[in-house]
């Protein structure tokens, strides 16, 4: 795997970041709820289905990585230059990226425990998703000052297959503009 410079590597976590929450805040904030509830076509998520998902991940990963990164033995260890992504790790980033166009390159089909019911509130889920990322971007400043190669965060799916820190953060950054392209293309089917 290619080496990736720390700090350029949070920096562009916390601008993707920043990005989603801006089209959090700027645009689905003021959405009406038939269009924030409108799936494009049968079988396909509604907007809300897409941050619900992405909620349902937060509430794993969130409290995993801030716990993690709260272990004291981490603050003696420096941070790394550099950083090199694992093999499973990356493979699982790159299962999440999209392509120029903001389509998945990668279909992919959600496990039943991450699918939302599009009946849910969706008011109330914009907000725990603003919430989740304004927490994601104070994890990524914490990040920045620790070694993202020693500490090892489980995984949603399997507990027992650990991911190092810098990989967790990759993947769920990507998980997220991931999703909330395709909320942005189930808004503009309406």
């Amino acid at each position: 795997m290619a080496k990736l410079q720390t700090s350029v590597l949070i920096e562009s976590l916390q601008q993707q970041t920043i990005q989603i929450l801006e089209i959090a805040k700027g645009e689905w904030l003021s959405l009406a709820p038939e269009i924030f509830s409108a799936t494009p076509a049968l079988g396909s998520w509604s907007a809300k289905q897409c941050l619900a998902h992405l909620n349902a991940y937060s509430a794993y990963y969130l409290p995993a990585l801030q716990n993690a990164m709260n272990n004291g033995i981490w603050s003696e260890v420096q941070p790394l230059a550099d950083f090199t992504p694992g093999w499973l790790g990356n493979k699982f980033t790159q299962m999440m990226q999209t392509n120029a166009a903001g389509m998945p390159t990668k279909k992919m089909k959600a496990f039943k425990a991450y699918v939302a019911d599009n009946a849910i509130d969706g008011a109330a889920v914009i907000e725990t998703f603003i919430k989740s990322q304004e927490t994601m971007l104070e994890l990524l400043q914490q990040a920045a000052k620790l070694n993202l190669q020693k500490i090892k965060i489980p995984i949603s799916i399997a507990r027992y297959i650990k991911l190092q820190l810098g990989d967790v953060l990759m993947f769920y950054v990507a998980h997220n503009m991931r999703h909330v392209l395709q909320a942005q293309r189930a808004i503009a089917a309406k």
